[in-house]
Parts: structure tokens; C-alpha cells; sequence
């Protein structure tokens, strides 16, 4: 990859390379570019490269075979392509998984099923808000016809209606090619199910497997409290009520105005029963950034609101533009140019939510919170659109992308000294002076030993407000990093956000609400 990430390249080293010289005389082999890609964005990483399903060489590497599968996103969309190279022929690129409204989830490591001739993979195959467990055939190199004219192009083995549980630390498929998987699934109204499916396979390599659910794993979940741990008598179910009964929920899918493409949002609020002059008041939680998805119809997706919705509060999350999963230029609007559509997408995705859930969401108290890049939204939600949210809690944000970790900023800004003019108009501190003089309006919030976004981002931040005069307040947890992990740290950093927006919106004292 080269430092801009625009072109990448998959290299074969002799063994030659390996070992010293004097011992074989042979000095230093060849190495041979077996495959480049380039693109006018950026290159995303991915963890879909397969290596190799053929590997045949001599020590000087020639005139041999490799074959492997990789992730590429060269159609826009992100699929499954069976590369096989020789010395001779050059590349042969066979593609595995096609489709234009649908995306491979690039995070999840593929399992692939040599005797069979499968591959199973996450993807986004169904909707945009739902991940499933796929399985397609892998075509054969040789082949003059595509793969789905004898088999079906890709299999959804995983129910349409339930989201399947992935998280970036643990990339792995639980998966056995020869008896069946292990999963959590689970929706926005459904909690979280442990299952066991077993596979049934066809006669012919290539024929794709059906999945049949045999069993339910019973685990119990909990979610304790640091107060409630330390008592002997603990012993509290997470969810003494059904979701439905707690909350309602609506995904709103709508055609932006600017982008001209699906744009998708989330709307959560509490199943009370209210005035019909009243409404709920919103909380925006926001991210917005690169490589990240947050609307999904999966419990995982909403777990962390049920805090808010206790409290009486509506909950708004969108999808803009720069968000992942939906095709490279749909992310590669914020190119050299972070911290710009991104606000705009939020607004337009708020105000979608409230017209679409009714009379039910107030959009004249709306407050947003956001952590990292959602942090780096925040600030700026507040400071362009102040007539929009009366607060915004600030968590973790980056200020000045000058500071932030090297490879990840200049995928997408480049270099500060190719693009120093973007770079300042993505900062933050060039918009301080738009931001509210009025007080308890922004809540600012990081770990002192954030090991991500320094704490030096706030430290240029606050010297700017006060630089300006701009009122705020500051929220420091000392021995924190980049994630507010600790118990007690997380409780209070709960119920300091909750005071917080209850204050900016005139709510009155926090009354202790029925645990749910």
C-alpha cells in the first residue's frame, strides 16, 4: 500500500529472501507483483483475503501457480473476487459475489471450504440494516460461464429478519464446514439469541448448503451495575420487560435531498402514554465517520439507549454519507473534505426521523452526543445548526486532524502538506467562533490517558473557547482511555450526560425511574 492509499499491491517473495546469501550463492530472488489495484478515493483495508487456496513455486519463483480469494471494493461495492495467477498468463480474476445494492462486510474473516469449493462470509445481502451469514460457490477459474448460471450467485443462511452479532476484535467465523455454525442474532425489538444451525449439504461441489436451526444455547445475560454487584442479593435479569413493551421503534430510509441516494435512520422512544400536546425530546447520538455503521436492526445497535429511553427521551441515529457499507463513493464524499456533508446528512436524517415516527418526536428539544468521531461531530452539529440542539455533550473528539494517528487521517485527507487549506477547514477550531455564548450548552468529556484521540485534542479545544469566551463545561476522568470502561466511571459519566441535557432542556431534577 502505498502512503496515500490509493493503490495497494499483493507481492510474491522468493525464499531466497529469507536466508542468507552465502549459503546458497543464489543471492536475492525475483520479486513478482502478482496483483494492483488503485482507486481515485482510498483503498480500505479488509480481513477477506484468503491466501492461498493454490500455491505452487520453486525457489526463484517461476513459472508457477498461486490462486487465492480476496475483497476488493474496484465496483464501488465491496465483493469477493477468486484471483489465479501464473507467470505466464498474468492474472485471471474471476468474480465470486456481485451485486450493486448490496456489500461483503470487509471486517469478518472468510471460512472456506476447499473440498467443496464454498466460501461463507458476512454480508449486508438482504437490507443495508441487516447482517446475515452468506455462503456462494467459488467459481471455477477455467470456467467460460459465471458461477451462478449453475448455482445460485450467494445463500443467506442466517434468518431475514434477525441481524447477526459481529465485533472487530473477534474477525472469526464459528464455523465448521462439515457440521454447521454458531451465532447470535438478534433485532432492534429482539434480544440476543445463542443458536446452533447444521448444515445439509448437496452431492456436487459448488451446490450451495442449506442451514437448519437444531438449537437454542442457553446463556443468561445480565448486566449488572457496579452498585448492585457489590450485594450478595444480586440477582436482577437484564430486561425485566420485553422490548416491545419498553420502547417503539421505526427505521426511516428516505432519499436525501443533496445526496440523491438512500440515506437510513433509526428512531427509538419509550412506549408511554402522553399528552397528545406532548412530545418526546430527542437525544441525536451521533458518529458519522468512515468505516463505521451504527443502523442496524440489531439489539447491539440500541442496547446502550435503553438509559435514555428510561428517562422519558426519544432516540435519533442516522447513516450519512462517509458512513461504511454503502459503496466507496458513497464514503468518498468526505475525501479531503471531513467535517463537511457529514452535518448536513445528520440534519436532514433528524428531521426525516420526526416527520416520518408522526406527532410523536419533539424537534423543538433536540440535544446530540457523540464520542470520537461522534464527538467531532457534536461540536460541530452545535455550532453550524445552534438553532437545531440546545446542547451537545463532546466525548473523546478529535479537534485538529494535525494530531490524530497518521494512517487513518491520511487515507482520507491525505497529507497536511498537500492539503493544508482542507485540513484547516476540517478542524474543529476553525469553528469556535460559531458556537452558542449562551451557558450549558456544551458538556466536553475525555479520558486523560486516552490513548487514541490524545487529550491534547481538548487541550487546543478549551484554549480556543476560552480564547473566544465561549462558555462550556469539562468532564475529565484521569485514569480512563479512550473508552470509559471502569464501572463506577461509567455510571457517573451516565447520569453526569443525563443532569447535563435535563438542564439545557428545562427538564427539572432526575427522578428515579423503575428499573427496566
Amino acid at each position: 500500500m502505498n502512503r496515500l492509499q490509493t493503490r495497494m499491491a499483493i507481492i510474491l517473495l522468493p525464499r531466497t529472501l529469507f536466508v542468507s546469501a552465502g549459503k546458497n550463492g543464489k543471492g536475492f530472488g525475483n520479486m513478482k507483483i502478482i496483483y494492483e489495484e488503485t482507486s481515485t478515493v482510498w483503498i480500505n483495508w479488509n480481513n477477506l483475503l484468503h491466501f492461498p487456496l493454490i500455491f505452487n513455486q520453486t525457489d526463484e519463483c517461476e513459472k508457477k501457480q498461486i490462486q487465492f480469494i480476496m475483497g476488493s471494493e474496484s465496483s464501488d461495492k465491496c465483493h469477493l473476487y477468486l484471483q489465479n495467477w501464473e507467470e505466464e498468463k498474468g492474472i485471471i480474476s474471476k468474480q465470486i459475489t456481485r451485486g450493486s445494492d448490496w456489500v461483503v462486510l470487509k471486517e469478518a474473516v472468510p471460512k472456506v471450504d476447499n473440498n467443496r469449493q464454498l466460501v461463507y462470509f458476512l454480508a449486508e445481502r438482504i437490507s443495508p440494516i441487516i447482517l446475515s451469514l452468506c455462503v456462494a460457490s467459488i467459481p471455477s477459474v477455467t470456467s467460460t460461464t459465471n458461477n451462478e448460471d449453475k448455482f445460485n450467485d450467494c445463500r443467506v443462511l442466517t434468518p431475514q429478519d434477525l441481524s447477526y452479532k459481529f465485533e472487530r476484535c473477534n474477525p472469526t467465523l464459528c464455523l465448521n464446514p462439515d457440521v454447521g455454525f454458531i451465532c447470535w442474532l438478534s433485532a432492534v425489538n429482539r434480544l440476543p439469541e445463542c443458536r446452533f444451525y447444521r448444515f445439509v449439504h448437496g452431492n456436487e461441489p459448488g451446490l450451495l448448503p442449506t442451514a437448519i436451526y437444531t438449537h437454542r444455547i442457553g446463556v443468561q445475560i445480565v448486566s449488572p451495575s457496579p452498585s448492585i454487584c457489590s450485594t450478595s442479593s444480586w440477582g436482577l435479569s437484564y430486561l425485566h420487560r420485553s422490548p416491545s413493551s419498553i420502547f417503539k421503534h421505526k427505521f426511516c430510509e428516505f432519499e436525501s435531498t443533496t445526496s440523491k441516494q438512500r440515506h437510513f435512520a433509526l428512531a427509538l422512544w419509550p412506549c408511554e402514554e402522553i399528552e397528545s400536546s406532548k412530545k418526546f425530546p430527542i437525544i441525536h447520538s451521533v458518529y458519522g465517520g468512515p468505516s463505521i455503521q451504527i443502523v442496524r436492526n440489531s439489539w447491539h445497535s440500541i442496547s446502550q439507549f435503553l438509559k435514555f429511553l428510561a428517562y422519558g427521551y426519544a432516540v435519533v441515529i442516522v447513516d450519512g454519507r462517509g458512513s461504511a457499507n454503502r459503496g466507496v463513493s458513497f464514503e468518498g464524499h468526505i475525501k479531503e473534505a471531513m467535517g463537511s456533508v457529514e452535518m448536513e446528512d445528520q440534519v436532514e436524517g433528524l428531521k426525516q426521523a420526526i416527520d416520518q415516527t408522526g406527532n410523536i418526536l419533539d424537534g423543538e428539544r433536540v440535544v446530540c452526543i457523540g464520542w470520537s468521531y461522534g464527538g467531532y461531530m457534536s461540536i460541530q452539529l452545535i455550532a453550524e445548526y445552534p438553532n437545531v440542539y440546545k446542547a451537545a455533550v463532546v466525548g473523546g473528539a478529535v479537534t485538529d486532524w494535525q494530531l490524530y494517528d497518521t494512517a487513518y487521517t491520511e487515507r482520507y485527507m491525505g497529507t497536511p502538506q498537500q492539503n493544508a487549506e482542507a485540513y484547516k477547514k476540517s478542524s474543529v477550531i476553525s469553528k469556535v467562533d460559531m458556537l452558542p455564548n449562551q451557558e450549558g450548552r456544551i458538556l466536553i468529556v475525555h479520558g486523560m490517558i486516552d490513548e487514541n484521540v490524545h487529550f491534547q485534542h481538548t487541550i487546543l479545544l478549551i484554549n480556543s473557547l476560552i480564547k473566544a469566551s465561549k462558555p462550556h463545561q469539562l468532564l475529565l476522568f484521569p485514569t480512563e482511555r479512550h473508552a470509559i470502561r471502569t464501572g463506577e466511571s461509567v455510571e457517573y459519566f451516565h447520569a453526569s450526560v443525563l443532569s447535563f441535557f435535563r438542564r439545557a432542556l428545562g427538564l427539572g431534577i432526575i427522578v428515579k425511574k423503575e428499573n427496566i
